[in-house]
């Protein structure tokens, strides 16, 4: 893929645009800096078509819509404005280009053309749109309901409604019908005028639980109707078609969780005689029905929270609490498939109360569930159709909080002391923790019985975010390709599957953005497009220097030069918001703001001696004042686990640290983000506050011993506020200001009897501090 070459004329002196003291001073020339991918913070979005992959890329403030069909990519449209991608219909996609603040306006983008025709023009945005047979529906800002073909003719208003009041977002979508409340009535609608009308009343303050359910044709609803309690209804769509199913001559205090069976639908429902249990419905009075009275009489059988239903069955398993005390049953709505598969009875640890957790499965079918007893002891189980019980498989230290199916295999993850992965495949034998353990893991996909996953901070001694894929075993869970090499990572996302290949996206430092196709293997994982193959003009930006380098960015990446071309190098960082930090040892740190939070960087100049630092630091951090002592720089920073704490870094991995923990845990010595930092030569000056003293001058030598208040300038918990720290002739310079709004200028050795005042000022001193031979110079300035 040929590319052209970027040429950039840089003539500057360092020492007119730097940032930091005693910058080299020198030319430089006429640099050839090589084939400079355009860098683009995405992709947004996505949507996989049959013929044709659709994404939107983000760059400087403009969007990018591009089209990829197995061969090429091709920008369909930029804008500035926002672009999302939204459904596929009709031989084309439903995109939207504004932004919720301005005017929004509805294409469709054709398959074959790539041609844009406005369809709609929304004030403001609009809130959902789902698609039918043939047909989309949306409902904007105005609660008005529109219809769209996906030309222009075909798109027109369906209702006007004064307020929806339930589903805004269109979420069900049931039988080629979307169904919605609005002005007390439940509606449906197929996308067509004359489909569009409402099929019953809804009571004013009624409420639907749990949104609407399909079953065997009908459409299943149960709301709160004030004085009645809670009814299940049951639709076609119609009027005549709508009827109350729990019309069985009780009054119902609740109906939640239903859910679809092989028959109908099943619910726990609350009533004065049973209290909470199963209950069976087919849609008609006459079939709805009590499952089983697990807790005979009025006691509940059944508790709300443990209750989960299968995601790809319909069945559920649930703690229920009858005769023979508290069990894990099975259901799937009928009498002979609801039944205990688990007991503990008899025994102690689980006497005094257990926990059961959310359902887990696997595609062929296996349920997984993790208990935890009174001993605060986790353990992991399965059961499937057509065994007596569950059975256990392992003790886990931990509940699980993420997992993946993966054919029959079960991935999952638990935090303790970082994320560990494991698999099972239903037996005790192949449930084995696999060898990676990171800080947070991402799934991203399965393919041909293999798992794809990242670490999302990845392993910043030696490799960044990178796929890594597993089948299962011990010996089969690796790296997958370090497609960015070094601790940069590629940040992989998007996986999926396109023309029987198989493709994720990815940022290399040859090709910039790209997707990559896999087989599972290194050698079958390779680059099949370049997002951008051209390379557009970028903005040179940040000058710093350290170190005999001069770094900058382009774009939105970040290079080193020594003055020559062959010198130059992209050093193939992605950034998001760049800001120099400071200097230390010859190399440069400098803060990649991410929204957020951002991460603290260090570069030599060199690919090999650019390195991550610390992972996560606040959007403020660049604003946090550092001082250079004994061949380190430091500074304040909380790290999440023990608070505002001094630490220093020499400029290595290693050599970044905690100075010292100055209190137990998140608790910390210092409470406060410090305006000032200095050094002297051997101490550090800065200023912090106590609720006993305020806000006075403290002292470090870096040790905590060596770390306390250097003076109460102004007794008691008011402040002194001392402000503009400068470092002049081995001591320590500063100004105060007391309660009274007196201001004064002090001189500190470093001791507290040598912390004295100098003079009293009519203002405060602004921090603009220089020395001009034996003389100290200074302004103030006042209201």
């Amino acid at each position: 893929m040929m590319r052209s070459n970027t040429i950039l004329c840089l003539a500057f002196f360092l020492s007119s645009c730097f940032l930091f003291a005693q910058a080299p001073s020198y030319e430089l020339g006429v640099l050839d800096l090589g084939q400079k991918p355009a860098y683009v913070k995405g992709p947004e979005e996505m949507l996989v078509t049959e013929n044709q992959v659709y994404l939107v890329t983000s760059n400087n403030g403009s969007y990018d819509l591009l089209a990829f069909d197995g061969q090429d990519m091709q920008v369909i449209h930029s804008s500035e404005e926002t672009i999302r991608i939204l459904e596929e219909l009709n031989g084309g996609i439903l995109i939207l280009l504004g932004s919720i603040s301005t005017t929004t306006y509805l294409y469709f983008v054709d398959h074959a053309t790539h041609s844009l025709t406005q369809l709609h023009e929304f004030e403001y945005n609009f809130k959902a749109l789902r698609t039918l047979s043939g047909q989309a529906v949306f409902l904007n800002w105005n609660d008005q309901l529109f219809t769209t073909d996906g030309t222009p003719a075909g798109t027109y208003l369906l209702r006007e409604f004064y307020e929806v009041d339930y589903d805004e977002k269109l979420e069900y979508a049931i039988n080629g019908k979307v169904y919605l409340i609005a002005d007390s009535k439940i509606w449906s609608s197929d996308g067509t005028l004359a489909g569009t009308f409402s099929f019953s009343d809804f009571p004013p303050g009624g409420v639907v639980d749990g949104g609407f359910v399909e079953s065997g044709g009908l459409t299943f609803y149960s709301r709160f109707g004030g004085s009645v309690g809670y009814q299940l209804w049951s639709t076609d769509g119609t009027s005549a078609g709508t009827q109350l199913a729990s019309d069985v001559g009780v009054n119902f205090t609740a109906i939640r969780n239903v859910q679809k069976t092989d028959n109908g639908v099943m619910f726990i429902g609350e009533t004065q005689a049973h209290g909470k249990e199963l209950w069976v419905s087919d849609g008609a009075s006459s079939g709805t029905h009590l499952l089983l009275d697990i807790a005979p009489g009025t006691a509940s059988g059944i508790d709300y929270y443990s209750y989960f239903p299968s995601g790809r069955q319909n069945q559920a398993i649930f703690k229920g609490q009858g005769v023979a005390g508290n069990q894990v049953w099975k259901t799937d709505g009928t009498p002979e498939g609801t039944f205990p598969i688990l007991d503990f009875s008899e025994q102690p640890d689980y006497e005094a109360g257990w926990t059961l957790y959310r359902l887990h499965e696997t595609q062929d079918g296996k349920l997984f569930f993790v208990i935890r007893n009174n001993l605060e002891e986790y353990s992991l189980w399965t059961f499937s159709n057509g065994m007596p019980g569950a059975i256990p498989l392992a003790d886990l230290p931990k509940a699980i909080s993420l997992s993946y199916s993966s054919g029959s295999k079960l991935y999952f993850e638990y935090n303790q002391g970082g994320d560990q992965l494991w698999v099972t495949d239903g037996t005790p034998a192949g449930t084995i923790h696999l060898p990676f353990n990171g800080v947070s893991f991402e799934f991203l996909a399965t393919f041909n019985d293999l798992l794809f996953f990242t670490d999302a901070f990845g392993d910043s001694g030696t490799f960044g975010e990178e796929p890594r894929v597993s089948d299962g075993t011990i010996a089969g869970t690796v790296l997958l390709k370090d497609i960015n090499p070094g601790p940069l990572g590629s940040n992989p996302s998007f996986f999926f599957e396109f023309n029987g290949l198989h493709y994720f996206y990815a940022v290399d430092g040859e090709w910039g953005q790209s997707f990559y196709t896999t087989n599972g293997m290194e050698g079958g994982t390779l680059p099949a497009v370049d997002f951008y193959p051209h390379t557009t003009g970028s903005q040179v930006n940040y000058l710093a220097s350290a170190g005999g380098r001069l770094f900058f960015t382009l774009g939105d990446t970040l290079w080193a030069s020594d003055g020559t071309e062959e010198g130059s190098i992209n050093l193939h960082i992605p950034l998001y918001n760049f800001q120099v930090y400071s200097e230390i040892n010859g190399k440069m740190l400098f803060i990649d703001l991410n929204g957020v939070d951002g991460s603290l960087w260090v570069s030599d100049g060199t690919l090999a001696g650019t390195h991550l630092l610390l992972a996560q630091v606040s959007s403020s951090f660049s604003n946090h004042p550092s001082a250079r002592m004994g061949g380190k720089l430091w500074f304040f920073y909380d790290d999440g686990i023990n608070g505002l704490e001094l630490w220093n870094t020499d400029g290595t991995v290693a050599g970044t640290n905690m100075a010292f923990e100055s209190a137990p845990g998140n608790a910390s010595l210092f409470n406060m983000y410090f305006s000032n930092l200095i050094n002297n030569g051997s101490l550090l000056f800065f200023t912090n506050s106590s609720s006993e003293h305020g806000s006075e001058p403290w002292v470090s030598d870096g040790t905590l011993a060596g770390t306390m208040m250097l003076k109460d300038i102004v007794e008691g918990p008011s402040s002194s506020s001392p402000n503009a720290f400068t470092p002049f002739g081995g001591k320590a310079y500063f100004g105060t200001r007391d309660a009274n709004w007196d201001y004064s200028f002090w001189v500190s050795d470093g001791t507290a009897s040598g912390t004295i005042q100098l003079a009293s000022l009519e203002f405060i001193p602004d921090g603009n501090v220089v020395s001009i031979g034996d003389d100290f110079i200074f302004k103030s300035y006042g209201g």
